[in-house]
């Protein structure tokens, strides 16, 4: 596959634009060349329109579309997964149905500063060169930069907002998540939790249950309940990798940070509404 990979700073914090990259219907929009029509459903394993849905699922049927208003139009059906997450980042790829286009998107986003986030896309895209190159003279490689240049720049620079308007940007966000055996996955998921400051690992497995809470990137305090037995010490921590059950884990951040500020900044704005600033223009006054 030809891959294109840039690099955007983003004026919002890495948890607000997680959050923004996983969503696939949001995602969807802002590629721009294909429409989710179904979600495939894990009770019926079959695609079903999004009403119709037992659970949540990260399958779905599109529509492909290339080519403008101005241009011949080119609509194929096919398949996109995501958001997947991974120790690299956030993927969704794709294929048509026919198999001659296939393409993937990892997102990777590092904190720079507080309220500023560098976002790292690359976009891979392989097709038959007698199908779209014919129709719009593009390259697999310029048809990633497209998509990256033409459709996800432009909508951060211009829609994207860094936070919810009217709302506290408190709502956990999924970092990471993978199921299988805990010896693997547990360490996996702590190197990914030396980047976050407020977090919570949740492990949900049979015979096993119980969370990490992270701060600083390190364990601050953990509660496992493992075969009826209560491990609540970090000096455990080995025995709970060594668990041979299987699990979910799932590794939350929360912008505790930017959350504090909102309040902080709201609180300002009633005083001022109130009249509480002193005329000095000092916010503590004389002291």
């Amino acid at each position: 596959m030809k891959t294109y990979t840039e690099e955007v700073l983003v004026p919002a914090s890495r948890e607000r634009i997680i959050r923004w990259l996983s969503d696939p219907f949001l995602i969807a929009g802002v590629i721009g060349h294909l429409s989710i029509l179904q979600v495939y459903d894990p009770k019926t394993q079959s695609y079903v329109s999004p009403s119709l849905l037992s659970g949540y699922c990260t399958r779905f049927k599109v529509i492909y579309i290339f080519g403008t208003a101005d241009t011949k139009l080119y609509t194929v059906l096919g398949e996109m997964r995501g958001p997947i997450y991974n120790p690299s980042g956030i993927t969704y790829e794709g294929n048509t149905s026919d198999g001659k286009l296939k393409w993937s998107i990892n997102f990777q986003v590092r904190v720079m500063k507080t309220l500023e986030s560098l976002v790292r896309a690359s976009v891979s895209a392989e097709y038959e060169m007698s199908l779209l190159d014919r129709l719009f003279d593009r390259s697999p490689l310029a048809l990633a930069e497209h998509i990256i240049k033409d459709h996800l720049i432009p909508y951060i620079k211009y829609y994207f907002k860094p936070s919810d308007t009217g709302q506290l940007d408190i709502t956990p966000t999924v970092l990471y998540v993978s199921e299988g055996s805990l010896s693997e996955i547990i360490p996996m998921v702590l190197r990914e939790a030396v980047a976050v400051q407020y977090g919570v690992v949740t492990i949900e497995g049979d015979g096993i249950r119980g969370k990490i809470l992270i701060k600083n990137g390190r364990i601050e305090r953990l509660n496992v309940n493992y075969e009826e037995n209560l491990i609540t010490s970090e000096e455990a921590l080995p025995q709970i990798k060594n668990i041979p059950n299987s699990a979910k884990v799932t590794l939350f951040s929360v912008d505790v940070d930017t959350a504090v500020m909102t309040i902080l900044e709201r609180a300002h704005g009633d005083g001022l509404k109130r009249g509480d600033i002193p005329k000095d223009g000092s916010i503590m006054g004389n002291q």
